[in-house]
């Protein structure tokens, strides 16, 4: 990744949960001239290569065996080849040096554009608001293709000089193992990987004395699990990170000294952060207890998404970055998110798009209607719901089993339903507009 931007190159991290048409839909969004590929996801990979129209080399990294394919060069081989110089380049400070792909609430995801300011500007800020020490030992369980785990994450440790322990999978049973093994300081996860943590039926058989500092975010963490989690860790110092992707991590952090009394906040800004909460007709709210949408401005946020600049403009409406998302401010100036705007369903830490799997599940020729919401689940903060009315000819013929094998052909693990209620009707507006807060208080209250 570095070597990219000292040769003023732009690193495009990829999810390595996507299917193969997943990822070469963001190759070829990118524009990606280079792919290098780890040898564990080369099956994955191989059947859709053809797809990836941009890419002119293709590099393999073989940790784990070898493969042996000559349309790819081998990653290790090919660095030996180059000279040790320096590029012969001057990365600027407006420079792009990321492109990191959201879904969003459209059907594709979008390459979110990141300069050399953005990256910069979020690890300094990261740095001095969690107070960094280079004697920090700490563990990144989350996938680097999420701002969380390389921008907030990575960079800012490398900065500092922390030791910086990576693990191949956010794996439950093998945190629990590095953390003792290594004496890890410091751990940062998303919601649902800290109650599998708190639900290890072996997790008082490990020593787990050497963390001092527990960071969570992603989606938001109920407040029971994080009562469990300050008894477990009653000495570590607790933060809480809110931020996206567009704005290269986070903008707003709950600090250790506000979880005694502000446990269900967001908390405050961070010191490259403006944050104002702003009505649908553009106007900031300064009146506290007052739902809006949370905007930002600052150094860190994004460029605009790649090669959308209709997506671009409508992010950017009133001169502020909309994040789509509604909060509320106290007395005390603490930000609370309330909800997300849109249909994003966040479903242990990844965002999943709503209209992506109804597209999908309209494929299935038994269905009539689809809404996909997020209900509240103990394990994965929400669980992606299909509701579907199947055609008449199909009803009693077509299970839940049924649509959730039909999406597995086309979705990522984690955008699959785990669950399909059917219904004979959905509830609409006059207009015809199904009306999903509605559908979600009917299956709460059933």
């Amino acid at each position: 990744m570095f070597g990219v931007f000292k040769a003023k190159g732009v690193f495009v991290p990829i999810n390595y949960l996507l299917t193969g048409r997943e990822m070469a839909y963001q190759v070829n969004n990118s524009e990606s001239s280079f792919l290098l590929v780890e040898n564990l996801f080369y099956k994955e990979v191989k059947s859709h290569l053809t797809e990836m129209q941009s890419v002119k080399k293709m590099l393999i990294l073989n940790r784990f065996g070898k493969v042996e394919d000559k349309q790819f060069v081998d990653f290790e081989e090919a660095i030996k080849s180059y000279s040790t110089r320096e590029p012969d380049k001057i990365l600027n400070i407006w420079d792009p040096i990321l492109i990191m792909y959201t879904s969003g609430t459209e059907s594709l995801p979008k390459g979110v554009i990141l300069t050399n300011q953005s990256v910069i500007s979020e690890a300094v800020s990261a740095i001095i608001a969690s107070k960094s020490d280079p004697n920090t030992v700490i563990l990144h369980s989350l996938p680097l293709q999420h701002v969380r785990g390389l921008t907030v994450g990575l960079i800012p440790n490398l900065i500092i000089g922390a030791t910086n322990i990576i693990i191949p999978r956010p794996d439950v049973q093998l945190i629990l193992e590095t953390v003792e093994k290594y004496k890890v300081t410091a751990l940062g996860t998303v919601p649902t990987m800290w109650i599998a943590i708190l639900n290890h039926p072996d997790l008082r058989k490990y020593d787990l004395s050497s963390i001092e500092v527990i960071g969570y975010g992603a989606s938001k963490m109920p407040v029971e699990v994080l009562k469990k989690l300050k008894e477990l860790f009653h000495k570590a110092k607790f933060y809480n990170y809110y931020g996206q992707t567009e704005a290269t991590g986070v903008d707003i952090m709950l600090f250790p000294e506000d979880h005694d009394k502000k446990l269900d906040k967001s908390g405050k800004e961070l010191v490259f952060s403006y944050v104002e909460l702003m009505d649908d007709n553009g106007d900031v709210i300064k009146d506290t207890n007052k739902i809006g949408e949370i905007v930002i401005r600052g150094p860190q946020i994004m460029v605009g998404y790649y090669k959308n600049s209709e997506a671009t403009e409508k992010a950017f409406m009133y001169d502020w970055f909309h994040s789509g998302d509604m909060g509320i401010r106290d007395d005390e100036s603490y930000l609370q998110f309330i909800d997300r705007k849109k249909d994003m369903i966040k479903s242990g830490g990844e965002n999943v798009s709503a209209l992506e799997v109804e597209e999908i599940i309209y494929k299935h020729p038994a269905v009539k209607e689809v809404a996909v919401v997020g209900l509240p689940d103990p394990k994965w903060i929400e669980v992606v719901t299909a509701v579907v009315v199947l055609k008449d000819e199909f009803k009693g013929k077509v299970v839940e089993e049924d649509i959730i094998k039909f999406c597995k052909q086309y979705l990522s693990s984690f955008k699959v339903p785990k669950r399909v209620i059917f219904l004979n009707t959905l509830p609409k507006n006059p207009t015809g507009k199904i009306m999903k807060n509605e559908l979600k208080k009917i299956l709460l209250k059933s």
